[in-house]
């Protein structure tokens, strides 16, 4: 049997955490989470991590088109990778 439930929380340091608002589950045992992530509008990549931007830069990548691009190339590879040369 299963019990879809839909509870709010956030991610910190890599862990989600429920909040603390959010009703005991009826019992305990292994779970399946989908997370939904909603972008903050106000944040960029350097907002987020300085160090991004960094690397993108020292990688000669200065506009938005160019990060565009080097996510097509590498989504390109990965499907090359996965599903063999085409």
């Amino acid at each position: 049997m299963a019990i879809s439930l839909k509870v709010k929380g956030k991610i910190e340091n890599g862990q989600l955490i429920l909040d603390q608002n959010t009703a005991p589950f009826p019992w305990d045992g292994e779970v399946e989470v989908q997370v939904t992530l909603h972008e903050q509008k106000s944040s960029s990549f350097a907002e987020v991590d300085p160090n991004i931007k960094k690397s993108f830069e020292e990688a000669g990548i200065r506009t938005r088109e160019q990060v565009l691009e080097l996510i097509q190339d590498v989504k390109r590879e990965m499907a090359q990778e996965r599903f063999g040369e085409k």
